[in-house]
């Protein structure tokens, strides 16, 4: 055991390293970027449901409970921003962590719709778990 999980399990915190396990839902349109983004976030022993856009990430967390939410921002039928602010205006989902992703530089429009990170693409599997173990953790 390293110092640092010792001072950690003596504190009684709890402190994730990596993401196995988490319930992802990914809100993504573009086939190539779904099947990418699944396949990083897949082989790092993630549990990942995707949605295409913010009208089925709605339906999916009536029906599901996930951890995280990785919201693209530009999506048909309903986009990224409405979708958040749905999410933060539904008592049963308020409280669920959400990163934006877009190809914009939108990251202050984004923390204003409600989320609670932001990424802006292209980016790499290392920035999505980076930004994951960031909220998680918090």
């Amino acid at each position: 055991m390293t110092s640092a999980s010792k001072i950690d399990l003596i504190k009684g915190i709890s402190v994730k390293k990596d993401i196995t396990n988490l319930q992802i839902l990914l809100v993504e349109d573009v086939l190539f970027n779904q099947q990418l983004c699944f396949h990083w976030l897949e082989g790092e022993k993630a549990k990942v449901k995707v949605a295409e856009n913010g009208k089925v990430a709605i339906e999916m967390l009536n029906a599901e409970k996930f951890d995280i939410i990785l919201m693209d921002i530009n999506m048909p039928i309903m986009d990224g921003f409405e979708a958040i602010r749905i999410i933060r205006s539904t008592v049963e989902f308020k409280d669920y962590k959400i990163i934006a992703i877009t190809a914009n530089d939108d990251k202050r429009k984004c923390l204003e719709a409600g989320a609670d990170s932001y990424l802006a693409k292209p980016y790499e599997v290392k920035d999505i778990k980076s930004e994951i173990l960031k909220l998680i953790n918090s």
